[in-house]
């Protein structure tokens, strides 16, 4: 049996049927068949205590929730902006600020006081009240580059940008974008598996508990070419068989690291000369990210202006949004990478992949991935073409407020005061659930609800911009490689750098070590001498005070010396101290000796040179 469908009616007509009846235009039945709404229902919305007919017209059928509309719609906004700020709430972090809301706000609710949160049943029907939200799994997003993605930084790259565009005639054919991605012989991601139900651990093979580095360097166009990938392996030596499988013209370079140097991209960029062909008639644009294999390279930066080529910086940090390659096409090539050694490693039952392998399954991984499409939407969604500015909405930059320290009016300082109620004098429930202590009336801002909101339980979060502190490395602003001023500055900075600046460096910095090395032999020499004279005092200490510590022995019963210790101390520093304690040394053994005693200790002091020289025996 179907389950009887409700409120088939509509609001207009609803509302236009309670107005006619309420002024006596018309009664009940008329109203109900000239309106077409039910006459039960039209019954029940006339008697109602409601006057607001927009109000009564709109109340939805079914139990209420535990949290007012008005409630569950400041905590749906809070949900929504610490999402956007970066601190998403997870289903226990709601729940618990429901548990909390109704606490504060003196409300009727089912919910556990000792978990002090409310239910999964209710997380589901708020969830469905709200289709707006979903719970998602977050993607881990850096500091770096939540401070960097700014509306600065991408203004300031679309105006270098948008004048290449008219230079190469919005030609998607020629522009192009060129990032370097690190490859395992250990997939990063498994698949799930079929496995029994309540086991605790499921297993699937891999190649080695970490896996060395090989970088690959792809690039593509805004049409859709991609060109065959440069593989730097960690290796010394090369050999033809690491590009086995791997796409035509693909080229292989090793590097004990595994990393891109600047000798592996400038060897990289004359493959893309040759395929891509630029000319200074028809140049084209390469869009590349801040590495230091991109713009501190001078060599690179003459063959692409002798070539046509205009190399486009990106703004620091700001990658995952604005470079073609991160946005659509890494992400299914790495998974399909990892699918490929999964599926080899099932096809090869106890062989494990090497290098030797990284070049086929790269292949496969790179045919199924490289595709127009993959290609056209990375380089739509970023806003390089077509060429649009405008392409970030405003929610997709984060709010970073200047680095003060100034209490804000949503500050955990402010929190008493938002959550005083002026009606009452007995102490409220803070956050916790531990009542606060009363405090004195403070003047507040007016509320625009009446209700104790999120904001006021948990203030919103903002992030504050980094000071400059001028150590570390500097990153590379949005800038045009190719342009005269940076390549001549670049230029001045490697000379600065080069063999005969090093070698007058190097000539200065021996200079210094030798005129450090003076006093540093001097203190040795003067080391050497203080502890000279130390032992040769000790060994004195140790010659004419034996014999009145063997007369001690002889007096006492059953005794010998068990331990010698001496302290050394320079001048008169420690001279009162020094002066107690011998003291109170000489009277105990007085008074040990008299009464024969089984433990004697003995602190003699004697002025050597500069030094005091203490000495302690210890007779048991």
């Amino acid at each position: 049996m179907s389950p009887k469908r409700r409120k088939l009616w509509k609001e207009e007509d609803m509302k236009a049927a309670i107005i006619s009846v309420r002024n006596k235009v018309m009664g009940l039945q008329r109203a109900s068949n000239t309106f077409n709404v039910p006459k039960s229902t039209l019954k029940d919305k006339v008697n109602s205590k409601e006057e607001d007919v927009d109000k009564l017209v709109s109340t939805k059928l079914g139990r209420k929730p535990v949290l007012p509309f008005e409630l569950e719609d400041s905590l749906v906004s809070y949900c929504l902006e610490m999402e956007k700020r970066f601190f998403g709430l997870s289903a226990k972090d709601v729940k618990t600020m429901a548990f909390q809301l109704a606490s504060l706000n003196g409300l009727k609710h089912p919910f556990s006081k000792n978990d002090e949160a409310a239910g999964w049943k209710w997380l589901h029907s708020f969830l469905r009240r709200h289709q707006e939200l979903s719970l998602r799994k977050p993607q881990s997003t850096s500091m770096a580059r939540i401070r960097g993605f700014n509306q600065e930084n991408v203004i300031k790259f679309f105006d270098i940008y948008e004048p290449l565009m008219n230079i190469i005639n919005h030609s998607p054919n020629r522009l192009y974008n060129c990032d370097e991605t690190g490859l395992t012989v250990v997939q990063h991601k498994v698949n799930k598996v079929v496995s029994l139900k309540g086991k605790r651990q499921v297993g699937s093979v891999s190649s080695a508990e970490r896996g060395s580095l090989v970088t690959a360097v792809t690039c593509m166009s805004a049409a859709g070419h991609f060109l065959p990938s440069l593989l730097v392996f960690p290796r010394v030596n090369m050999k033809t068989e690491l590009l086995d499988g791997a796409p035509n013209g693909s080229l292989a370079v090793c590097h004990k690291s595994g990393w891109i140097q600047n000798e592996s991209f400038v060897h990289w960029f004359h493959h893309f000369l040759s395929n891509v062909k630029p000319t200074k008639d028809d140049p084209v644009i390469l869009v590349l990210d801040g590495h230091y294999s991109h713009t501190r390279n001078v060599e690179l930066l003459e063959l692409a202006r002798a070539n046509g080529v205009h190399i486009v910086c990106l703004p620091p940090h700001c990658t995952h949004k604005m470079q073609p390659l991160d946005v659509a096409f890494m992400l299914p090539f790495k998974t399909y990478n990892a699918q490929a050694i999964e599926q080899w490693l099932k096809q090869n039952a106890g062989r494990v992949v090497t290098h030797y392998q990284v070049g086929m399954l790269l292949g496969e991984a790179f045919n199924k991935a490289a595709t127009v499409a993959v290609a056209t939407n990375g380089f739509r969604k970023t806003g390089l073409y077509p060429c649009n500015r405008h392409i970030f909405s405003d929610f997709e930059f984060q709010e970073v407020s200047p680095n003060n320290h100034e209490a804000s009016d949503h500050s955990p300082e402010a929190l008493p005061n938002r959550l005083h109620d002026a009606n009452t004098s007995q102490p409220r429930p803070g956050p916790s659930g531990i009542n606060e202590p009363k405090t004195p009336p403070k003047p507040v801002e007016k509320q625009t609800t009446p209700f104790v909101t999120p904001v006021d339980i948990s203030p919103v979060p903002t992030i504050l911009q980094k000071n400059p502190t001028g150590r570390g490395h500097k990153s590379c602003s949005a800038v045009l490689l190719t342009s005269s001023p940076y390549k001549n500055q670049l230029a001045d900075d490697v000379k600065r750098k080069s063999p005969t600046h090093k070698k007058t460096y190097e000539r200065k910095s021996v200079q210094k070590k030798q005129a450090d090395k003076v006093p540093t032999q001097r203190k040795r020499q003067k080391n050497k001498a203080r502890y000279l004279q130390i032992q040769k005092a000790k060994s004195w200490m140790i010659q004419y005070t034996s014999p009145l510590i063997m007369k001690i022995v002889k007096m006492t019963q059953n005794v010998h010396i068990a331990t010698a210790s001496f302290l050394v101390t320079k001048g008169e520093k420690n001279g009162s101290y020094a002066r107690n304690v011998e003291f109170g040394a000489t009277k105990s053994v007085l008074e040990r000796m008299t009464t024969k005693v089984s433990f004697v200790f003995i602190v003699w002091k004697v002025r050597f040179g500069s030094l005091n020289i203490w000495t302690m025996y210890t007779v048991n």
